[in-house]
Parts: structure tokens; sequence; C-alpha cells
């Protein structure tokens, strides 16, 4: 593979049987994920892709042989609660706004947000920017106090449904589930935002991975 582009080039050798996203073939130009799904190329037992981290290109390799790294009984979740069922209100941020998020790779990215939702836990008004999640959602990231207890120390993400016509959206906080990262050292995920740190215990949801391989984050 050579640079090529806003990819590369992959050239398989005359011995090589390889497939690029299921069909043979010998020459490609491979896409990133940057915008859609990369070009996969299976060889054997090997399959890989390319990530693009701002502008920095990178090989995620998958060795088919592996099995499955955990099962679900090695997950643990706190008691699903109606508790945590907030009702919140979705404020739109003007169309160019972005805000600094953190990554696992010790870098620092600017990502757009379409704004934040505020809601409230026993009187409390919180706040939490979100990122787009996709057709129909809000992508959050946030961090708790139960992080580095019961919870991944980086803090956790949730999907959200988009607001309906008053504004109003639900966030199901027994839904927040683990970043990549928790299960793995080779994941590129963002964190949380500073201001996305909720100064209080969210008991719900996914907690650590018993497992947990990432490397130690330092603490917050």
């Amino acid at each position: 593979m050579t640079r090529s582009g806003e990819g590369a080039l992959f050239t398989a050798a005359d011995d090589v049987e390889a497939l690029v996203n299921g069909s043979a073939a010998q020459q490609v130009e491979l896409a990133t994920d940057r915008v859609g799904d990369p070009t996969e190329v299976t060889v054997g037992p090997w399959r890989w892709y390319l990530i693009e981290r701002q502008g920095r290109i990178a090989l995620r390799l998958h060795d088919q042989r592996a099995g499955d790294a955990f099962s679900p009984a090695d997950l643990s979740y706190y008691p699903t609660s109606a508790d945590w069922r907030l009702d919140g209100r979705f404020t739109a941020y003007p169309a160019d706004m972005t805000i600094p998020v953190p990554t696992v790779l010790g870098t620092i990215e600017e990502m757009r947000t379409p704004g934040y939702v505020e809601f409230n836990v026993d009187g409390g008004e919180l706040r939490l920017d979100v990122l787009e999640g996709g057709a129909d959602t809000y992508f959050v990231m946030f961090a708790d106090s139960t992080n580095r207890v019961d919870t991944y120390e980086a803090g956790r993400y949730l999907y959200i449904d988009h607001e309906d016509a008053d504004g109003r959206v639900l966030l199901d906080f027994n839904k927040s589930y683990n970043p990549p990262c928790a299960f793995t050292p080779y994941a590129t995920c963002p964190f949380p935002p500073e201001q996305n740190y909720l100064p209080l215990s969210v008991t719900s949801g996914e907690k650590r991975y018993a497992k947990n391989v990432a490397a130690s984050l330092g603490a917050r």
C-alpha cells in the first residue's frame, strides 16, 4: 500500500488472492472512513481498512480467527430504573458552532455541535452539549461521579432521539454505554468535553468492563 490522494493504493502480489469489498481485485484505491464506509480488503484470515483521524491515516487490522473478545457475561449494568428516564429540552446553537473534544490519542478535535439539552435531576438544572448521531438522533458523551468507581474512567456514551415540535427530548440513561476504548487500547475514542461533566452520580446504564485492557487514562 502506498499513499494516494486522500487514501492509499493497494496492490496485491501476483500470488496473493485478495478480496476488496467482497470481490476479487489485484489493485484498487482505498477510501478511508472519513466520509462513509471505508474500503475493506481481505487476504486469508486478515481483514483491514483505513481510518482517518484529523488528517492522519492508520491501518485497522482484524484477525478473523480471533473469535469474540468477550461474552455478554463479562458485561454488567445498573438495574434499569424509570428514575433515569429524564425529560429534557433541546436548544440549537448557530449552524457553525464547534466544541473542542479530547480523544484517547491525546489530541483535541473541533467537532460541530447542533445544540445542547437541558434537564433536571433532583431539582438541579443540568446541561449537555450534543453531537449529530445520525438522521434522527443526537450523540451525547458525558462523565459523572461514578467514573473510576463503578463506571469507565473516561465517561460513557448515549444516543437520544431528536426533539419534538416543542423542543422536548428524552434522555434514557439506562441506555448509556462504554466507548470502545473501554475494551481495547487500539480504539480512537472521543471523550466527553469538559462541560459535559455532570456533578452527580448517574447510577444507570453500563458499568466498568471487569476485564478492562485499556491503558490507564490518569485522574480526571
